[in-house]
């Protein structure tokens, strides 16, 4: 066949199919884009045809060995508005591009893993890389063709020796240094710097500039992607790509290594220069150089911290330079051009992501948090726990909450999950102190029912700790916890909450018969067969045993699991001193009427002092328990009303009135009044226990609480002339109701 006549047919049958595979496409159409495209030269036609006769739909399909013009082709139909062509990627790196101009064994590649390819051992460094030149050596890589002396002259501005990197409208050489890179009008923020993009609005500069976000494989989280993935890999995020490991040539730890020294090493290993720093004085790897002097990495990131009034401009700045005078000042005005501001909100501090501060890129998460999950089931529970994260203290903190450990893959599952959430779904997740945190924020906006969470979480602990042990610990276990240690926990606070305390309590009894039989078994004997002996060899084995295993003892017996065996209880303890009249009295009128304290601390004291309540009690003092009558205060305890002293009441009185129980209970009204996703918030009803920082358990204010107690049981179970005597029914002895104690 003639070239002529060969070319026609080639022409012929590559419009043929495009006008049938591209709807709204004519024939003049499908020859302008295959002009536009590149793809109707000869070679670039007869490549396509001999495709097309074997494969019969390319553009939805693409095999690894696709001709360049058909690439092209499809690139051009894809950014025309053909969205159902599919972009061929690369090969190697998985990176969609229309530079696949290189064939390898595994298909078409970029020019990136053309040149990866290519890289072997250089002959002088051992550093493998892509050879820049032939010696008589061998090959050698790029930094070391670099560093021969024929590559070396003195730079005609600075006068270092150093490569060339390029010349001056006057023919002088420079240096990279001395160089630069050509500054360019930044569309977005106008600034004239070098631009790390060219976009279709204009050149971006490197703090303006956002690399494509595309869903990461691993986390599920929409990011710029750090490796793009291939054939079976996924494509990872900055958060999730750890790099190629290898043997460490230092430390020899499986980690993952650079090469920039030639052998494998990990970033904890990698040589730094080491100097004194200028604001702690330690000899520190340097982090940045300042005006000040060379700083460490600690001191580094709390100056970026903690920005404060400059002396020369008075703006807030991290301070970096100092002045004639000594005072602090910030770099600009040293003459030193540098912006440490966030671009969005302008707030001097560390910059984390794109020139933005931490607030800002938490709003941007937490915003594309609510954005994934609306208009789907539970989208209102997102929106609650993001409102919370908002609030949530040091934005810094919370961001690494979201990004990195349990919490990150936790709030990755409830985006996928398809419902609203309940306690049934968070049941059904591993615990951890993430989904605790969850069900807490929750539980206390009223998104979830309340529930005393101490007793539920001791279920599926319960089964953790169950299923590495045989079957036999757990029938014994599970009627011992279920039928016997929970329901009598419930019975003592009368159907109410449960103090942390008491979870506690019931965790280390449970521990102490895995214990019992974990010793049995490996003694070759069972729970029927305990002899006195051998509970005593175990007892003695272990201090502080007598305690959480003597109910399970009790238990077996009663039910005839066991013998009749004994726990031999220690003798209680005996009050090791009171305090006296005149220091109880002192006390109290320092809950009284000290300020500086805090308030709800105050009452915490007093009601010890007065009434010899524990602290895990008044823990759980809500707004339900204090009731006003005709000018008077009362405090419900057991069924019992007790008319509260003036003075005290007056204390009371003065606490806001939230609807949920008053002591650190109520949703904190400022952001740095919530806990941190470390510290959990306290659902409605569910206050802290014991509370955390009372006068009475606090160090700092010189209070022995269980002293207080006794003293203040003693005098209230002192017989009063023509009555009763004025313990409270809070301890199981008469009480009172009508005649409060004189707080003077």
């Amino acid at each position: 066949m003639r070239p002529s006549s060969r070319l026609a047919a080639d022409r012929e049958a590559v419009v043929a199919y495009l006008l049938a595979a591209v709807p709204g496409l004519d024939r003049d159409g499908a020859s302008g884009v295959l002009e536009r495209a590149g793809s109707a030269r000869p070679g670039s036609l007869r490549q396509i045809a001999a495709y097309l006769a074997g494969h019969l739909d390319p553009l939805r399909t693409h095999r690894q060995d696709i001709p360049p013009g058909l690439i092209r082709l499809a690139w051009r139909l894809h950014a025309e508005g053909h969205d159902w062509v599919i972009p061929p990627r690369c090969a190697g790196c998985g990176k969609i591009t229309a530079a696949l101009n290189s064939l390898s064994p595994a298909g078409r590649i970029c020019v990136t893993c053309k040149a990866r390819a290519r890289r072997t051992e250089c002959a002088r460094c051992g550093r493998i890389a892509a050879p820049a030149a032939r010696r008589p050596d061998g090959l050698i890589c790029g930094a070391c063709y670099d560093r021969e002396p024929s590559r070396i002259q003195p730079c005609g501005r600075c006068g270092q020796p150093a490569r060339i990197a390029g010349r001056a409208a006057d023919g002088t050489p420079l240096c990279p240094r001395c160089q630069g890179r050509p500054a360019r009008t930044c569309h977005s923020c106008g600034a004239a710097r070098p631009a790390a993009a060219i976009t279709g609005d204009g050149p971006v500069c490197h703090r303006c500039y956002r690399s494509p976000a595309r869903q990461c494989g691993n986390c599920g989280q929409v990011r710029p992607v750090k490796i793009r993935g291939g054939t079976g890999s996924q494509d990872l995020c900055s958060a999730c790509y750890r790099g190629p490991a290898a043997v460490c040539s230092v430390c020899s730890r499986t980690r993952p290594c650079s090469y920039a020294t030639g052998k494998p090493v990990c970033p904890s290993c990698v040589p730094r220069p080491v100097q004194a720093c200028c604001r702690c004085a330690k000899q520190r790897p340097v982090k940045a150089s300042w005006p000040i002097g060379p700083v460490c990495a600690p001191c580094y990131g709390y100056i970026r911290s903690h920005p404060a009034s400059c002396h020369g401009c008075g703006t807030a700045q991290p301070l970096i330079a100092r002045a004639s005078s000594g005072e602090l000042i910030c770099g600009p005005c040293a003459g030193l051009a540098v912006d440490y501001g966030c671009r969005r909100c302008g707030a001097a501090g560390f910059l984390l992501s794109y020139g933005r501060c931490a607030g800002c890129v938490l709003d941007d998460r937490l915003t594309e948090l609510t954005d994934r999950a609306r208009n789907r089931p539970g989208s209102e529970q997102i929106s609650v726990l993001a409102q919370a994260l908002a609030q949530a203290g040091r934005p810094v903190t919370v961001l690494r909450w979201l990004s990195y450990g349990h919490s990150a893959g936790l709030v990755h599952r409830l985006l996928e999950h398809d419902g609203p959430l309940t306690h049934h779904h968070l049941d059904a997740l591993p615990p951890s102190k993430a989904v605790h945190y969850v069900r807490d924020v929750l539980v206390g906006a009223g998104v979830l029912p309340s529930r005393d969470e101490h007793l539920e979480r001791i279920t599926p602990w319960l089964d953790q700790l169950l299923a590495t042990r045989p079957p036999g610990h757990a029938r014994l276990i599970q009627p011992y916890a279920h039928w016997f240690l929970l329901p009598r926990a419930r019975r003592k606070h009368h159907g109410g909450l449960t103090s942390s305390t008491t979870a506690a309590s019931i965790r280390a009894r449970i521990t102490a018969a895995v214990a019992l039989l974990d010793w049995l078994s490996q003694h070759s004997t069972d729970l029927s067969a305990l002899t006195q002996d051998q509970l005593d060899q175990w007892l003695l084995a272990g201090p502080g045993r007598h305690t959480p295993i003597q109910p399970f003892i009790s238990w077996a017996v009663r039910h005839k699991i066991t013998r009749d065996v004994a726990v031999k209880g220690r003798p209680p303890a005996v009050p090791a001193g009171f305090l006296d009249d005149r220091e109880q009295a002192r006390q109290l009128r320092t809950c009284l009427n000290d300020t500086d304290m805090p308030l709800d601390l105050r009452i915490a004291g007093a009601l010890v002092l007065v009434y010899g309540l524990p602290l895990s009690k008044i823990a759980y003092l809500t707004r339900d328990d204090i009731t006003r009558h005709d000018g008077q205060t009362w405090l419900r305890r057991h069924g019992r009303q007790i008319l509260l002293p003036p003075r005290l009441a007056a204390l009371i009185g003065q606490l806001a009135p939230p609807a949920r129980p008053w002591h650190h209970s109520h949703p904190p009204r400022r952001a740095a009044e919530l806990a941190v996703p470390r510290q959990r918030p306290h659902p409605a009803g569910q206050p802290r226990s014991p509370p955390h920082g009372a006068a009475p358990a606090g160090h700092h204010h010189s209070r022995r609480t269980q002293y207080r107690r006794w003293r203040a049981r003693r005098r209230a179970t002192r017989p009063r002339p023509g009555g009763d005597n004025r313990a409270a029914h809070l301890h199981g002895h008469p009480l009172d109701t009508q005649h409060p104690p004189r707080l003077d």
